[in-house]
């Protein structure tokens, strides 16, 4: 039996290739040449698939989008997480604390 899987595969800063697997949580791998990552990913996905805890979900593949984020450099030094913006929704990226509400008065 043969599965087909889309990989996303992206070049860090020191130049290692970097793959992933979108269908299968956890499912990534590294190496210095693409030729070793094409070997490494296909052997990625045989352990995931190995595993008989693991089904891959239903997940059928739309397309990769390349999404660009005004990081605000004030927000960092305070130790605020930077977030992007899409519309009028920010997206941190770890969770905010909640403080106390005041009562109000009516």
């Amino acid at each position: 039996m043969t599965r087909e899987f889309n990989v996303v595969i992206e070049r860090d800063g020191d130049g290692v290739y970097v793959a992933s697997v979108p269908a299968l949580p956890g499912c990534h791998t590294q190496a210095k040449s693409l030729e070793e990552l094409d070997a490494r990913i296909a052997e990625a996905i045989g352990l995931w698939l190995e595993d008989a805890a693991n089904e891959p979900p239903a997940l059928h593949f739309v397309e990769v989008r390349k999404v660009t984020v005004r990081l605000d450099p004030a927000a960092r030094a305070d130790g605020q997480a930077p977030g992007g913006r899409i519309g009028r929704a920010r997206l941190p990226c770890r969770p905010r604390s909640r403080q106390p509400s005041s009562p109000t008065s009516l």
